[in-house]
């Protein structure tokens, strides 16, 4: 079933196989309630920053559960745009950079665990859950299928490479800026200076190289006795 339906198109029939998956996540629940303990369970995924994130998409009360009309409303929410075909492609990508058009165990267990934390258990569970012909390896098609299963990970997949991007680009300029600091390289860095700068900067540092000769000078004569003055040794 495509979860991605706007809230007008629901039908009964629709209405039903929500409530069948939305039971399947609060299965024993206290209250037939969505905890995050719960949802995070359903994902096979540790509770982390970006899984209370997508968590609060459900969760628009703020009362730390999902009721089934949040549950409907939610999915409506984390299915679009994040299921996107492209979308998708590009989460795919993400875990074969090679474009090899499969995903090993290997490879999933190591973005899964650095992206979220995942132990090794959850990620063998996840491998089997979405290699659902027992292939040994993930296709783009076991991928897509299981993307739209539980869009979910879709929107973690999206969340993970907005914040991947964002420390990516930070770790950039801070990396420009401590080379300009240092004077390495500047033209490798694609960086230019207009020739007003680079002038002012050296008649700044001329400048500074002068008081400091100067101030140096001062203190060496008033280190130097005066003639007739008396130097008292210790």
């Amino acid at each position: 079933m495509s979860l991605r339906l706007p809230l007008r198109r629901l039908n009964l029939e629709t209405v039903r196989e929500l409530m069948s998956k939305y039971l399947e996540i609060a299965r024993d629940s206290e209250d037939g309630r969505i905890t995050l303990h719960k949802f995070a369970q359903y994902l096979h995924l540790p509770v982390t920053a970006v899984l209370e994130e997508v968590f609060s998409l459900y969760d628009r009360s703020g009362t730390g559960v999902i009721d089934f009309r949040e549950y409907i409303i939610g999915l409506s929410l984390v299915s679009q745009p994040s299921n996107t075909e492209e979308t998708i492609q590009s989460a795919f990508k993400m875990f074969d950079p090679e474009g090899t058009g499969h995903i090993t165990l290997e490879r999933l267990g190591k973005i899964m665990y650095s992206a979220f934390g995942m132990d090794a258990l959850q990620i063998r569970q996840l491998f089997r859950d979405v290699d659902v012909d027992g292939l040994g390896f993930i296709t783009y098609d076991q991928f897509s299928a299981h993307a739209q299963k539980k869009p979910e990970y879709a929107k973690l997949f999206h969340v993970y490479q907005t914040l991947h991007s964002a420390r990516e680009k930070v770790q950039q300029a801070d990396e420009a800026e401590r080379r300009l600091e240092y004077g390495l390289d500047p033209p490798q860095l694609g960086l230019t200076r207009s020739p007003d700068v680079e002038l002012r900067e050296r008649r700044d540092g001329a400048a500074a190289a002068e008081e400091f000769e100067t101030a140096v000078a001062g203190d060496l004569r008033s280190l130097t006795p005066t003639a007739g003055a008396k130097v008292k040794v210790a």
